[in-house]
């Protein structure tokens, strides 16, 4: 009878002491309005991440659709919208959209990051910090060409707060929208339609 005891106690102990595991499923749709704009791809890393020059495992891998990229900024990795996805610290996250513009625009992007990012536009490189910060906000302009354009924002996470947020606006008077959000001038393809 004591060892019965022994056991649920261990199994009970065990059970408080132990975090999570999260299931993910091969692709999670994590949107309000099932337009699925962004397609982010990340990867756990089982090393601390210092920045983009950190080796890069992509075994362990996460897919996912987003209408969006506004994570907010968390100083507990666990309140973070990354948990949903099972990831708190040391991770990479590629977020792929596709957009198109009826007519040569001037787009400013603003990226507020912890850590680091990188983005580019048609594989060209527009902006990035690339070591750990703060949450902090970089902004660049960028004229682009009326057509279809690829964006791509690399992200990663080392220890401590996580915080990702991007935001676009055509004009210096016109209001920030996420990227992901369609305006008149600046249209994100839907991946439900592709």
């Amino acid at each position: 009878m004591l060892a019965i005891i022994a056991a649920f106690l261990t199994i009970f102990i065990l059970i408080k002491t132990i975090e999570p595991v999260h299931v993910i499923p091969a692709v999670w749709y994590f949107t309000d309005n099932k337009i699925n704009t962004i397609h982010m791809t990340a990867f756990r890393q089982d090393h601390t991440l210092t920045g983009f020059d950190s080796p890069r495992d992509t075994g362990d891998r996460i897919s996912a659709y987003l209408d969006r990229i506004t994570f907010g900024n968390q100083e507990d990795p666990k309140d973070s919208v990354f948990s949903k996805f099972g990831l708190y610290r040391n991770f990479f996250a590629d977020f792929t959209t596709l957009f198109s513009l009826q007519e040569q625009h001037e787009v400013t992007f603003s990226v507020h990051s912890d850590d680091g990012f990188r983005l580019l536009v048609d594989d060209k490189e527009m902006a990035g910090f690339f070591i750990d910060r703060v949450y902090e906000e970089t902004q660049v302009k960028v004229s682009i060409a009326p057509g279809d354009h690829t964006l791509l924002l690399q992200y990663f996470q080392g220890e401590g707060f996580v915080g990702l947020d991007a935001f676009y606006r055509i004009a210096d008077n016109d209001e920030w929208h996420p990227v992901g959000e369609s305006t008149p001038y600046l249209m994100f393809m839907d991946f439900n339609n592709e």
